[in-house]
């Protein structure tokens, strides 16, 4: 679903045509209705058992996230250090490509995992004290209320509306949650 003005409110909806991947371009839903609903439902989300229970056992976000930085960092490194390998003609390109390869395919994988950890830094202080989030939601950037989300939320499921009304129905919003 894209974000589309409509007069004076914004809302999403499912496009189609030629630059819209699979869209319908028949179902819209109020974007700002949605946002606050999805705002609620994550902030609910922190105080769950269930979000506590998947979270338990995690090593702790700052350690996983300072040793995953240092393996980038020394992939970086060993990167340019194989760069001035070939360059100095020490190494052949095959060589060179092989690995580069090896290193690339290393580097990539830190650096998903070290989002992946990063995400949950982001809701660490607030998991089961979601009281401390909502009494500054609404001062927070909207790069930081994204981040909260993502760490939590994977994606929502929009429903067709069973009648045109202005009012957001909550039966028609499926949050899948990431953790």
């Amino acid at each position: 679903m894209y974000s589309v003005p409509r007069w004076e409110t914004r809302r999403y909806l499912c496009r189609s045509g030629i630059d819209f991947d699979k869209g319908c371009g028949k179902m819209a839903i109020n974007a700002g209705s949605l946002e606050r609903l999805i705002a609620e439902a994550v902030l609910y989300r922190l105080d769950t058992p269930d979000l506590a229970t998947a979270m338990a056992g995690r090593a702790t976000d700052a350690e996983a996230g300072a040793t995953l930085q240092h393996a980038i960092d020394a992939d970086v490194a060993q990167l340019e250090e194989l760069t001035k390998l070939y360059a100095e003609r020490s190494i052949s390109a095959v060589e060179w490509m092989q690995a580069r390869e090896v290193i690339e395919v290393r580097l990539a994988e830190a650096r998903k995992r070290y989002q992946q950890v990063r995400g949950f830094s982001e809701i660490n202080d607030f998991v089961g004290n979601a009281e401390a989030l909502r009494s500054q939601w609404s001062t927070l950037n909207l790069d930081r209320q994204r981040a909260i989300v993502k760490a939590v939320l994977d994606h929502v499921l929009i429903l067709p509306a069973r009648r045109k009304t202005n009012v957001l129905d909550p039966t028609r919003v499926n949050p899948v949650w990431r953790i």
